[in-house]
């Protein structure tokens, strides 16, 4: 059945995570770890959602619509995509595309060695990226679509380092 899993991924448990994953089951994780977008965002991408001349990537869900610039590692993997502008920028099947994830993702945890965390968790993680590298809360909030409000209380997971280095 279903579990409850709050953990958030530490940033050095992504790249374990991701040498077990292929071909866009590995890109959409990716992404989720550089975005820290919901995985119906990544999942439901299309091809007109990325802008190659600008390394844009456009993600709408349930706060609205938002621009993340994305590096360029994944604006070289993503330029060659060709199709419709209405075909899905990424390949995880016809059906249940974000369970696809959920499922390649967990199985890549256990080959890793490492804590099993969900989609949600890379999105705090990457909220708690951007509060430790100093990114401030209105373009956190902005990256994340959210207000900053919600973004510190739900997403933002203070560590007793974060603590220490604060007094």
């Amino acid at each position: 059945g279903y579990v409850l899993n709050h953990h958030t991924p530490a940033p050095e448990d992504l790249p374990k995570v991701l040498e077990h994953l292929n071909g866009d089951a590995r890109l959409a994780v990716h992404l989720l770890g550089v975005t820290g977008a919901r995985i119906s965002e990544v999942c439901e991408l299309r091809l007109r959602d990325f802008d190659a001349s600008t390394g844009e990537l456009h993600l709408c869900g349930k706060t609205g619509p938002r621009i993340f610039p994305l590096p360029a590692g994944i604006v070289t993997i993503l330029e060659g995509r060709e199709g419709a502008p209405d075909a899905y920028l990424l390949d995880l099947g016809r059906r249940a595309r974000d369970q696809n994830v959920r499922s390649k993702l967990k199985r890549a945890c256990k080959a890793a060695g490492v804590q099993r965390f969900t989609p949600h968790g890379l999105r705090r993680m990457v909220v708690d990226r951007m509060a430790r590298s100093g990114v401030d809360v209105a373009t956190a909030a902005s990256l994340t679509g959210h207000s900053p409000e919600v973004m510190l209380r739900h997403y933002r997971q203070v560590s007793d380092e974060d603590r220490k280095k604060a007094v």
